[in-house]
């Protein structure tokens, strides 16, 4: 910290400080009595030194250079070197924001742009030729140098569904000749179906890495295609053998991997239409095994709720209004696009989404049971987790809401009779377990209730008494919507009759009366809309329909005429 944080090239000998620092971890690369820390301290020292003399001077990534002997030495000066490149990469990454533009390209253009190359000649190399114990822990630290560069901030925006910036479309059109290759695809399916975590891990990072890359990327658009089949083709081997999903970061990945691949539709674009409502059934099959787990990994989950959601998203394209979520609303725009095999995929989805969603719930009552008694952690706890989850559900009710309403319904009948039961026979534990698991149903409830309903982008101000509201429902759907919503006002009575009996010495549980004033916050729009849409109707025909719910009957009955006007 001394040196590097007073640096001056005119007054450090930094030239001397780099040698000493080279010739020291190349000594005690082999030492079992050098401490790490030493080491580790050592190796910072020489990428900061590094990093410092080729913002100031260096017009070549000279650290490549300086390394060299150290990468032909042995094992353990192998890996070593892998680390001082690891951590070079580290230091140019954290500390790009703190220098200029044109320094920052250089950066990236040529000192990443080499060791990036480097390390996946070193995949190649040892994979290609691996026959040892040796050769699997050289084969790992070049992985996971690639992992490296190729997840630095600018290169890896996997995920960001913005238009592609300046500095990232140079940097990969730089990579793109030796990271699309169809025999560096192959290499790495083979990789993962071979050998185990942590080399299988890293394989899939760079594979869905590679599959984030636009057709743009590739020398022409039938390479595209190529790369695009050799990867769908890879995905379905994994989900059909289940190779290493079993290690928590390889599935987290994986389904990663699902929720993320391009434009859905482009699996019915690529490959035949047994194939893929092959590759459908075995993802509904691992997801129905994920979701049957007490304490599946809340990453995963969310990822494949995703997954499941840019399917239905394709079929949403077919009339329905646009979903909320922008990445949603990519595959929705593109969904015209589409094949006609797209045709199919409603049959495939109408026996798979309502089997996915009642797992879905079933398994979390499951796990707040298993909270209870300490053996497993309450879904209700973590709330980010949570709404994120639930946030997906209304897009998965879009095909078959009427059946999953149905079981809904029966659902939420089943804990009124059984909650009524408890607090009558005066089971406190009892009580305790089915408030949690009522707060979750009133939760789950509210997200499907609130999340079909929207108010269009700047219609809803301070002093917009008539904000446009829009809704993803279709005809006879508002019907469960009603249902649904009067279920839920009943079960809120039945918890107020409870307290009013012991009275109100016995309170409820927290989460319960966080639930039932989320429900409240995400019926509003709900409500408005009905409203309006049900005054326009009063207007029409001069009655309200008799197909409405009592309460709504009332509600609107009730309505209280505006009496401000957007002048006052």
């Amino acid at each position: 910290l001394l040196v590097t944080n007073n640096w001056n090239e005119k007054m450090i000998p930094y030239t001397e400080i780099k040698n000493y620092a080279l010739s020291f971890l190349f000594t005690h690369a082999t030492d079992p009595n050098c401490p790490p820390f030493v080491k580790q301290g050592m190796v910072r020292l020489l990428s900061r030194v590094a990093r410092l003399c080729r913002v100031s001077n260096g017009p070549d990534c000279a650290i490549m250079n300086d390394l060299s002997k150290m990468f032909e030495t042995s094992v353990e000066h192998f890996i070593l070197g892998m680390r001082i490149l690891l951590d070079y990469v580290e230091e140019i990454v954290a500390k790009a924001g703190e220098v200029s533009f044109l320094h920052r390209r250089m950066f990236f253009y040529s000192d990443l742009t080499t060791i990036l190359k480097f390390a996946l000649e070193s995949v190649r190399k040892y994979f290609s030729n691996m026959s040892s114990e040796n050769d699997k822990l050289l084969l790992d630290s070049a992985l996971e140098l690639t992992v490296r560069c190729l997840t630095s901030p600018d290169a890896d925006r996997t995920y960001d569904k913005d238009e592609m910036d300046l500095g990232r479309g140079l940097i990969l059109a730089k990579w793109s000749p030796f990271i699309t290759q169809m025999e560096l695809i192959d290499m790495f399916i083979v990789m993962y179906g071979s050998l185990d975590a942590p080399i299988s891990t890293r394989a899939l990072t760079i594979l869905l890495f590679i599959s984030s890359l636009r057709p743009g990327m590739y020398r022409s658009i039938a390479d595209f295609q190529n790369a695009t089949k050799r990867i769908i083709m890879g995905i379905g081997q994994i989900l059909k053998n289940r190779k290493e999903l079993d290690n928590p970061n390889n599935l987290d990945i994986f389904c990663r991997f699902l929720s993320e691949f391009g434009q859905v539709c482009i699996i019915w674009k690529y490959i035949p239409k047994n194939e893929c409502n092959e590759f459908i059934e075995m993802a509904s099959s691992l997801t129905l095994a994920i979701l049957r787990e007490l304490e599946p990994p809340p990453n995963s989950v969310y990822h494949l709720l995703h997954f499941w959601c840019r399917l239905a998203v394709s079929e949403m394209g077919r009339g329905r209004s646009s979903p909320r979520s922008p990445d949603l609303q990519i595959v929705h725009e593109e969904i015209e696009e589409a094949d006609d095999n797209l045709g199919d995929l409603y049959d495939v989805l109408e026996r798979t989404l309502p089997a996915i969603v009642y797992t879905y719930i079933t398994g979390r009552i499951e796990c707040i049971q298993a909270a209870a008694s300490g053996g497993a952690d309450n879904p209700l706890e973590d709330i980010d987790s949570l709404e994120n989850q639930l946030e997906l559900i209304p897009i998965l009710c879009t095909i078959r809401y009427e059946k999953i309403g149905g079981q809904l319904f029966e659902m939420i009948d089943h804990f009124y009779n059984v909650y009524e039961a408890a607090f009558s026979s005066s089971n406190q534990v009892q009580l305790e377990v089915l408030e949690m698991q009522i707060a979750w149903m009133i939760r789950l409830c509210s997200a499907i209730v609130g999340g079909h309903y929207t108010v269009r982008a700047g219609s809803f101000r301070s002093f917009d008494i008539n904000p446009i509201i829009e809704t993803t429902l279709q005809e006879g759907e508002e019907l469960v919507d009603a249902e649904l919503i009067g279920k839920v006002f009943r079960l809120m009575m039945l918890i107020q009759r409870r307290i009013s009996v012991s009275n109100t010495q016995d309170k409820c549980d927290y989460r319960l009366e966080l639930a039932v004033l989320t429900f409240l916050e995400k019926l509003k729009l709900g409500l408005l809309y009905v409203d309006r849409t049900l005054a326009e109707q009063k207007e029409d025909t001069g009655q309200i329909p008799e197909y409405l719910p009592s309460f709504l009957r009332r509600l609107v009955i009730r309505r209280p005429k505006p009496i401000l006007t957007q002048d006052m």
